[in-house]
């Protein structure tokens, strides 16, 4: 091991000499290219190109970043040469700038609207004053590194208004990178009006601004940080800045409903809004806040003082926030409309509350509340149709739908109960063919859909159902209640499911097909299903001798009679091979022995070369072949079987026999 540790260490001394006489090269280099000779310039963009060592490759490339520009033409087709190396995004970005001709104080530019960058980036493998090329910014992505040379020839080729340069907080080993925006004229008004860029380009840009009328626009910007730094530049007695910057005690100070429900929409602060909302009384500005403000807690204020039944109730079941809708909610009184609540919201919270601020004699309360016993003396079906849909109580609704025998109220709730318990009950009460196959083709729900196809008695499309349904317990259920032989002989042979195909062989008479799927099926689980509802004893006994399984030749024995021969050969044990020495009788029982330990003895004990040679090649158990191959005298067949066996022991037992039989 020590030997190793020093030779290792003998090989790491050597690389870095070779390393630092590359480096000592390259500095030699980069004076020359420095000094104007284009051809020490191209044997550095050689070595930036193709160095096997990143360190030497990044010393080539920072030389050319210095040497006078532009680069000659034999330079430039040097670096455009195919590399040899996988280059890292530093290598790869500064490479196409340098081919592009981008001199070195246009790298940190930006263009904003279209997300393209060229960026000065210090990292720790960059030494202090040289530069990195990252493309940066998107909508959706602060920076992300460029992957062809079109987006520099892009970026190069625009005149820039806005500029993203990405900055080093720290230098050394702690790269710790900042962004700020750059920006003139246009191009930061695009920035501030972008709603898509990020808030602090918007904010730096909004600082830059000057034009009164685009800043009293921005000022009312859906976000109150760019915003803010926009009504901060307005002048002090201008209305909008007052409303933008206006505190919770101006709002409490107002009495001016107009001007109340301005600062409600647009002060910078959330709190002054909701104070401003708490003074407003007037309905309609009430109704706007409350449907259109972007702060869902000023939503919610506006909320708790309206009055309008319908208003409530469109933002009860449109708006995108909990509390809104339990606040709209909570001021509902119109019966209809809870009424409609109890019976159509999909929140069973919320149909539960409804039903409690309904008046204690209203119907819906009775049917929400019903019990098994009230439902025990009602004979209305509409009205018991009405429980099953609604009560609170499952019990009272699975007790409703016994109770029901309307086959279009029974459909309705079997199509749109809330509860799949009380859905699995309808249909087992539904007595139309067609609906029923509707069901079980088309429900959501995989239980209500095998409940329905208990009921069909299509036997085609039960079959269809069988092969094609994706919930396995559905596709069980059609099988299950299939009896036309030619379908189940399809699903047997041909259903993509194994267990479909076995359940489907459980309940087939032709002894035939049986036979030929205990012979062919890929799965042994099918296999083996088919030999037990075999009957005939010819094919049993063909099966028993022929089949490639062994365990399927033992099941297909085991169903022969007990005095049968070839049941004997198949059940043979270890201990009774072991006292037979007809070569016959071993012969058989090496090729059919369901006990692969009493094939291998079995073998052992053989002599014949062909029959050894084809249980080398065939026997399923890599123990028997093994066995075989130690036996064989044949050098071609051993030669053979080392080249192909998938069983590596196999294989050796192969090439060892080969030896043994050269040697003599």
């Amino acid at each position: 091991m020590n030997r190793w540790l020093i030779l290792f260490c003998a090989f790491l001394l050597f690389a870095g000499m070779l390393i630092g006489e590359d480096l000592a090269a390259v500095e030699k280099l980069a004076a020359e290219c420095s000094a104007g000779n284009q051809e020490a310039c191209r044997k550095l963009a050689d070595i930036a190109g193709n160095h096997k060592d990143e360190s030497v490759r990044e010393v080539a490339f920072i030389a050319l970043i210095k040497a006078p520009k532009p680069l000659s033409t034999e330079v430039i087709a040097q670096l455009k040469k195919p590399q040899k190396i996988k280059h890292n995004d530093w290598e790869k970005n500064t490479c196409r700038a340098l081919i592009k001709g981008i001199p070195e104080e246009r790298w940190p530019i930006v263009i904003s609207k279209e997300g393209v960058t060229i960026s000065p980036l210090m990292g720790y493998s960059v030494p202090p004053g040289h530069y990195n090329l990252t493309a940066s910014f998107s909508k959706r992505s602060h920076f992300f590194n460029m992957e062809s040379e079109s987006d520099i020839s892009f970026s190069a080729s625009l005149e820039l208004d806005a500029v993203y340069e990405i900055y080093s907080g720290e230098t050394g080993f702690h790269w710790n990178p900042g962004i700020r925006l750059i920006c003139k004229g246009q191009g930061c008004a695009s920035v501030a009006k972008n709603t898509d860029e990020n808030w602090e380009f918007r904010e730096a840009a909004v600082e830059k601004l000057t034009d009164q009328k685009l800043l009293a626009y921005i000022a009312r910007d859906k976000d109150e940080r760019v915003r803010k730094a926009a009504a901060m530049k307005l002048p002090v007695d201008h209305p909008l800045r007052r409303v933008v910057l206006a505190s919770e005690e101006d709002a409490r100070r107002i009495t001016d409903q107009t001007l109340l429900a301005d600062i409600a929409k647009s002060a910078a602060d959330w709190r002054v809004r909701i104070a401003a909302v708490e003074k407003l009384t007037d309905q309609t500005l009430l109704a706007d806040i409350a449907r259109n403000n972007t702060i869902s807690d000023v939503r919610k204020a506006a909320v708790e003082k309206l009055t309008d039944q319908a208003l409530l109730a469109d933002i009860f079941s449109n708006d995108e926030f909990y509390d809104v809708r339990k606040a709209a909610f909570e001021k509902l009184t119109d019966e209809g409309i809870l009424a409609g609540i109890a019976r159509n919201n999909k929140d069973s919270f919320f149909r539960k509350a409804a039903v409690e601020k309904l008046p204690a004699d209203h119907q819906l309360r009775r049917i929400f509340l019903a019990s098994v016993k009230d439902v025990a003396e009602i004979t209305d079906q509409k009205l018991i149709s009405e429980i099953a849909n609604l009560a609170n109580d499952l019990f009272a609704r699975k007790a409703a739908v016994q109770k029901l025998t309307d086959q279009a109220m029974l459909t309705d709730i079997a199509k749109s109960a809330a509860d799949w318990r009380v859905r699995k009950d309808a249909v087992e009460k539904l007595t139309d063919q067609a609906l029923l196959a509707d069901i079980a083709k088309n429900d959501k729900d995989g239980y209500i859909r095998q409940t329905a196809v208990e009921k069909l008695t299509d036997q085609a499309l039960v079959a269809d159902i069988a092969r094609n349904d994706e919930h396995g317990g559905v596709r069980m259920t059609a099988v299950k209640k299939l009896t036309d032989q030619a379908l189940l002989s399809d699903i047997a042979r041909s259903a993509i499911d194994y267990s479909i195909r076995s359940l489907a062989v459980e309940k087939l008479t032709d002894q035939a097909l049986l036979a030929a799927i205990a012979r062919n099926d890929k799965k042994w689980e099918v296999r083996m299903a088919a030999v037990e509802k075999l009957t005939d004893q010819a094919l049993l006994a063909d099966i028993a001798w022929n089949a490639k399984d062994s365990d399927v030749r033992k099941a297909a024995a085991r169903k022969l009679p007990a005095d049968h021969q070839l049941r004997k050969i198949i059940m043979t044990s270890e201990e009774e091979v072991g006292k037979i020495k007809d070569q016959t009788l071993l012969a058989d029982i090496a090729k059919s022995a369901a006990d692969y330990v009493a094939r291998k003895v079995a073998v052992e004990k053989l002599t014949n070369q062909a029959l050894l040679a084809d249980i080398a090649r065939n026997d399923e158990y890599y123990d028997v072949r093994k066995a075989a191959v130690e036996k064989l005298t044949d050098q071609k067949v051993l030669a053979d079987i080392a080249r192909k066996d998938e069983s590596v022991n196999v294989c050796k037992a192969a090439e060892k026999r080969l030896k043994e039989l050269k040697r003599k």
